[in-house]
């Protein structure tokens, strides 16, 4: 059986393939290098890194050996395949368009999936043209700025990657055909090319005065520009969830090859060489002035975070690892987008850690807490130490109680945070920036006071805790399916906020408790259908009643406003404790 190097991401729409959807595999043909074969229909399938069929092995195997000496496949939505037939004949030559431009969404062999949100641009003449025939006219009476918002809040939608599918068929069928110089293909070292623009020829340059910083601009359908820059640029926090770019010193590029046919290219690396550090913005700062744990590989690609224009963050952990951070902002105060972002198999396995940031606090240290074993640190399961001015010391994930290993990232009031994503499998790479780390590099750090405790009380438990003194409000987030407790928010008389728990804002329904004189909670073993075996979980309210309240169960915990309460949750569990001590 052939093995095969097969990426996760339809061809023609750009889409991830979700379980049980139908999909075609395009790839090269052994016996004819011209002629491109189009296999059967398959179905993608459940919890498995490969598939096979047709005497082929189609893998997408994280880091996989093998993948990397053998051929290379796409794949296509069997409807997108179907739309793209009806606009196109398929012929030989149409096949050999269609491998090209789908081949050439991945920048160069190996790159990470990028993980852009949408198309750069929106057929809205299609919208127009396709949204009364297919049931849903009002939108077609909407200004291309409504529709673009719309597309921009139900991004999932399967209007959006039928438009997408049939105006990549029609820009293929019309556009490219018409480029008829562009049709050959040609191979030329990247450090020779001037400029150059998607649908257009390269411009040269061989002179010894160009401009030695070379940037790419990378969208959805692989890489849009290529410019010169007289020097690199300095850090300006602009950035974008819809275009990447990669920034490399011309003496950095070795020999690096670019593959230009049907006005697209793609960069052909030789094999030792892993590609370039990949960012969400043209003026990232430099490596050097940021602060990491983890390895920053050769080919990272790297997400931002602007601290000082967040509300808050929302890590999402599944079995104590990291698989995205969405930043909280008034125009986007809620984290569904990036929540649509994960996998299908990882959304169902998710927690929902929030750090609040209120207008008046900020974060002042920030230290990254990783598990040892066997002398050794692992990156996957990171506790996050974070030091707010107000809040004061607040812990986001997994509680290591062994050995461990702290690596401090920000002393004083990071300017950005920064976390890398693959295509399959955790972020393992977090750092800093700020700009004054030269000055702060010999500061002393006070110790964060993390308690101590002998053991956890459910599986893979995630901890965080909250004083009750000085508490003026409590928001309880309740999951409205079976009505337990997800998570708690507590503000204070000093301007702080505090999240404990599995805190989904937007969607869990909120209870608010002002000027709470007790926190009431019970403590319920459930059993969850979908996954078998009891399952702790805890029902909570306050009150501000001075006691003078009763419980229709006698299992309810009722507290004054004194100690610390200690949140344990997973994915599915829930436990509250509350100490009378302070934090130690």
């Amino acid at each position: 059986m052939k093995h095969i190097c097969f990426r996760t991401q339809c061809g023609i729409c750009g889409r991830a393939f979700l379980t049980g959807v139908s999909f075609n595999t395009l790839l090269r043909s052994d016996t004819q290098p011209q002629s491109i074969l189009c296999l059967s229909r398959e179905v993608f399938p459940d919890k498995l890194n490969s598939v096979s069929f047709d005497d082929y092995l189609l893998c997408w195997l994280p880091n996989c050996w093998r993948c990397a000496r053998s051929p290379e496949a796409v794949g296509i939505h069997s409807d997108c395949f179907k739309l793209f037939k009806q606009v196109c004949d398929i012929s030989d030559d149409e096949l050999d368009r269609l491998w090209i431009v789908a081949l050439f969404r991945s920048p160069w062999r190996g790159a990470p999936n990028l993980g852009l949100y949408h198309d750069t641009g929106l057929a809205v003449d299609l919208v127009y043209e396709k949204a009364a025939p297919l049931g849903i006219s009002r939108l077609g009476s909407l200004p291309p700025e409504l529709i673009r918002l719309i597309r921009d809040f139900s991004p999932s939608s399967t209007f959006w990657r039928y438009i997408c599918a049939v105006s990549f068929a029609m820009e293929l069928s019309t556009v490219t055909r018409a480029v008829n110089t562009l049709s050959a293909s040609t191979i030329t070292p990247l450090s020779v090319i001037s400029s150059w623009s998607r649908g257009t020829e390269p411009t040269f340059s061989t002179s010894p005065d160009r401009p030695s910083i070379m940037m790419l601009t990378i969208d959805r359908r692989g890489i849009k520009l290529i410019e010169r820059l007289p020097h690199r640029p300095s850090y300006q926090q602009w950035r974008s969830d819809n275009v990447a770019f990669a920034i490399q010193e011309e003496s950095q590029l070795g020999n690096v090859m670019v593959q230009l046919k049907y006005g697209i290219l793609r960069l052909e690396l030789v094999r030792h060489d892993r590609g370039f550090h990949i960012w969400d913005m043209p003026n990232p700062p430099r490596l050097n002035d940021c602060r990491f744990s983890g390895h920053v590989a050769q080919s990272t690609r790297f997400r931002t975070i602007d601290l000082r224009g967040t509300t808050g963050l929302t890590f999402f952990f599944s079995f104590n690892k990291v698989y995205a951070v969405h930043a909280h902002t008034p125009r986007i105060p809620e984290a569904n987008d990036t929540f649509s972002q994960l996998s299908q198999r990882r959304q169902v396995n998710v927690a929902w850690i929030y750090l609040p940031i209120p207008k008046e606090d900020e974060i002042i240290a920030l230290t990254v807490r990783l598990r040892r074993s066997q002398g050794r640190s692992t990156a996957q399961k990171p506790c996050f130490l974070v030091r707010t001015r107000l809040a004061g010391d607040v812990f986001l994930g997994p509680c290591h109680m062994g050995e461990h290993e702290d690596i401090i990232l920000s002393k004083s009031r990071p300017r950005m945070l920064i976390y890398n994503t693959v295509d399959i499998g955790p972020a393992t790479v977090f750092g800093t920036y700020q700009y004054d780390l030269d000055r702060n590099d010999d500061d002393h750090l006070p110790q964060f006071h993390y308690p101590v405790f002998d053991s956890v009380p459910i599986h893979q438990a995630n901890l965080s805790l909250a004083p009750l003194k000085g508490v003026t409000r409590i928001q309880t987030f309740t999951d409205t399916e079976l009505g337990f407790c997800k998570a708690i928010i507590f503000d204070y008389e000093n301007g702080a906020q505090r999240a404990v728990g599995n805190c989904r804002l937007g969607i869990d329904c909120v209870t608010d408790y002002l000027n709470p004189s007790r926190i009431c909670y019970l403590p319920v073993s459930f059993v969850l259908g979908h996954s078998g075996g009891d399952r702790q979980l805890v029902r909570v309210e306050g009150g501000c009643d001075d006691f003078a309240h009763n419980h229709d169960e006698v299992s309810w915990v009722c507290s004054g406003m004194d100690g610390v309460l200690e949140f344990w949750f997973s994915e599915e569990e829930s436990v509250i404790n509350i100490g009378t001590q302070n934090e130690t």
